[in-house]
């Protein structure tokens, strides 16, 4: 869920969707769908944070990913960020 400071998306997610992250070497791009209003802004790169996303009552999100499947998203107001993997030392 995103802080109270976050301001809310304006920009409806279109039928095609949108990408989140390309994948590195042209695959495995997340994609976030929508049915309903959901409305999604880039934001200008930090290292982690992606966007806003604002998924309306009765709206569904998806983020979609090649190898995981689709995850569902309820409605409400979420900042989107990069999940980052750290190697034990």
């Amino acid at each position: 869920m995103a802080s109270n400071d976050v301001r809310e998306p304006t920009t409806p997610v279109p039928v095609v969707g949108v990408a989140v992250v390309r994948g590195e070497a042209g695959g495995h791009t997340h994609l976030l769908l929508a049915s309903g209003d959901v409305r999604y802004d880039a934001r200008e790169a930090d290292g982690i944070t992606l966007g806003t996303l604002q998924v309306g009552d009765g709206a569904t999100a998806w983020l979609d990913h090649p190898e995981h499947g689709n995850t569902g998203i309820a409605p409400g107001l979420y900042e989107l960020r990069r999940k980052r993997e750290v190697a034990p030392r």
